[in-house]
């Protein structure tokens, strides 16, 4: 698909829900609906991938017996677009990740800051607030594509439905362009 059929299949679906919007709760006004195209409201959005559920999973799977999908989430939170984040804070991006009890918050977050960086999904550099100060998020699909050939991961479920939601959004041939070039 184009840009151009892109951009009027995304004006379709946005009409079209708009209508069913309006039409089963016509009572609530469009200043209780957090659009991104507001100016007001525009500043608290972040771009995430819209398979973003299924990366999570598919990343705990990968990282056996440690949840770290949301400390993922928490470093997508705090990226402007540019796959970049700084962190000032750990404590605040430990408890921002689901981590809340003092100095073991910390580590926690530290071991799944480590668990993400040996998966392959960020990379870091050291700066004054420590190991994790400057963190790159790496394209989510290109690191699940590497982990497919290491890992049976094509018969998982999560993986098959990872498959499904990315062809509904568009964004399948991310998953499949190794084979698209060969």
């Amino acid at each position: 698909m184009n840009k151009k059929e892109t951009s009027k299949r995304v004006k379709r679906i946005r009409a079209s829900y708009s209508k069913m919007r309006k039409k089963f709760w016509s009572d609530i006004s469009e200043e209780w609906l957090w659009h991104k195209d507001d100016p007001k409201q525009k500043a608290g959005f972040s771009q995430i991938p819209r398979c973003i559920t299924f990366i999570g999973i598919i990343m705990d799977k990968l990282a056996k017996n440690m949840k770290i999908s949301s400390t993922y989430l928490a470093l997508w939170c705090h990226t402007f677009d540019e796959a970049m984040v700084i962190i000032k804070d750990q404590e605040a991006m430990a408890f921002e990740s689901g981590f809340t009890k003092g100095e073991r918050a910390i580590y926690t977050w530290k071991k799944r800051m480590e668990m993400l960086a040996q998966l392959g999904f960020i990379k870091h550099a050291q700066g004054r607030s420590g190991p994790y100060n400057y963190v790159l998020i790496l394209d989510p699909f290109k690191i699940i594509k590497m982990h497919e050939k290491d890992w049976n991961i094509t018969e998982e479920p999560s993986y098959k439905a990872l498959l499904e939601r990315a062809a509904e959004v568009g964004a399948d041939k991310d998953l499949y362009e190794d084979e698209e070039e060969e």
